[in-house]
């Protein structure tokens, strides 16, 4: 039977309504459900449920099956239950060993089942749990949501850049004023990996005062790399590169502010690593895994410290995607891997570095142009300018400022 045909015990007056179907098909009625208030119409259309006592399926519409484990409907559950209690309608679960205001599982019992699932109208499921006979009441959309089963399918391929490429572009007074066109341009940069702010003045530490006033935290100085392969051999392009690969962990976000120039040529080399580990894992995927896999040393030194690491070319996601890219041939060392793999990591690495330098592209950048670049995944390097100012960027702190301005917004 596929998941878009109904399944046998379905309601034919309502057009497949889901029954209740407690473990062991038996039949159970629960007790009607208090009034709830009216609701918006939910954005996802249940087909039927399916109850195994440890598991429930919830059979949708659009063709998908979402899977729930008894104990994640109960953990998740009791985090509702803690953090939006007022906007849930369902009789409270009694009192639960909780550790630090937090579901527990340890303190749980050892087998916790859905004892009986109903549909309550359209927008939410009803569920009682055994063994301590308690109730709980999702909204349709938000198990939707939350369904695990689409975090561990394969990833689409990343699709990068169109062509030809314009960075999300804004000026910094314009988004000092409004709060929304903030939100706007942070999430065009976290989406493209890159996003620029023009005619900034050109005095020095302003890039600091910038991210501090977009709610980009405190910020650090990095010292300016050098690009020694571009100097030795300036007949090729310079090659874009992830900045302070040698560092532990590799800064997350970067803030370039383009203080001077040295010519009227100047321009900014970018890839989009991301998808550029997409293509070479479609094109031979062998090698992808042995980026993957096998971590290279970098290295490098400021005015008081030398430092040393490794890191992954690629590193993926749970799903396979590309996630974090770390590529800086200039700050490499001698690789010190297996002797095994050494001729079939060079023919990788080999094969990684054409797709590189065949995915670069050059934009023009001017005198206080400030650029911010997520440097675990674009690679970069500056032609034609005399001065720049580099200040890093916590990781995680865009997608927090994000969340922040839109809990902002709903207020």
């Amino acid at each position: 039977m596929t998941a878009a045909e109904p399944k046998p015990g379905a309601d034919p007056q309502t057009g497949g309504e889901p029954a209740v179907t407690p473990p062991g098909r038996m039949a159970m009625s629960l007790a009607p459900a208090r009034p709830r208030p009216p609701t918006a119409q939910p954005a996802f259309s249940v087909l039927h449920i399916e109850n195994l006592g440890d598991e429930m399926r919830v059979y949708w519409r659009d063709g998908h099956v979402s899977h729930y484990l008894a104990v994640w409907l109960r953990e998740a559950w009791q985090r509702l239950q803690t953090s939006r209690r007022a906007a849930l309608d369902a009789s409270p679960l009694p009192t639960v060993p909780l550790a630090n205001g937090r579901f527990d599982a340890f303190c749980e019992p050892d087998r916790i089942q859905v004892h009986g699932v109903r549909l309550l109208g359209e927008d939410q499921i009803e569920l009682r749990f055994a063994p301590e006979d308690s109730t709980a009441c999702f909204p349709v959309d938000w198990l939707r949501q939350h369904s695990y089963d689409d975090w561990n399918r394969p990833a689409a391929p990343h699709r990068g850049w169109p062509v030809p490429f314009e960075p999300p572009t804004a000026e910094l007074d314009a988004l000092l004023d409004d709060p929304t066109q903030t939100r706007r341009w942070l999430d065009q940069a976290r989406v493209t990996g890159i996003a620029l702010l023009r005619n900034l003045p050109c005095d020095h530490g302003l890039a600091r005062h910038v991210c501090r006033h977009l709610g980009l935290g405190d910020s650090h100085d990095l010292e300016f790399p050098s690009t020694p392969d571009t100097a030795a051999r300036p007949a090729l392009p310079p090659t874009s590169r992830t900045l302070h690969a040698y560092r532990r962990p590799v800064p997350g976000w970067l803030a370039m502010h383009v203080q001077a120039l040295a010519d009227d040529t100047a321009s900014l080399y970018l890839v989009d690593g991301a998808q550029a580990a997409s293509e070479l894992k479609a094109q031979c995927p062998a090698y992808f895994e042995i980026l993957c896999r096998h971590p290279v040393p970098y290295a490098g030194a400021d005015n008081q410290a030398s430092y040393r690491s490794h890191h992954r070319i690629i590193e993926t996601g749970p799903r396979g995607e590309p996630r974090v890219i770390c590529h800086a041939p200039d700050q490499m060392t001698d690789l010190d891997l297996s002797p095994n793999i050494m001729r079939d990591f060079y023919r990788a690495y080999r094969r990684w570095q054409a797709v590189v330098r065949r995915k670069q592209i050059a934009v023009r950048i001017e005198a206080g142009d400030l650029w911010l670049i997520d440097n675990h995944r674009v690679l970069h390097a500056a032609l034609g300018s005399s001065r720049l100012d580099y200040q890093g960027i916590a990781a995680d702190r865009l997608d927090a400022r994000i969340r922040a301005l839109d809990e902002q917004a709903r207020r």
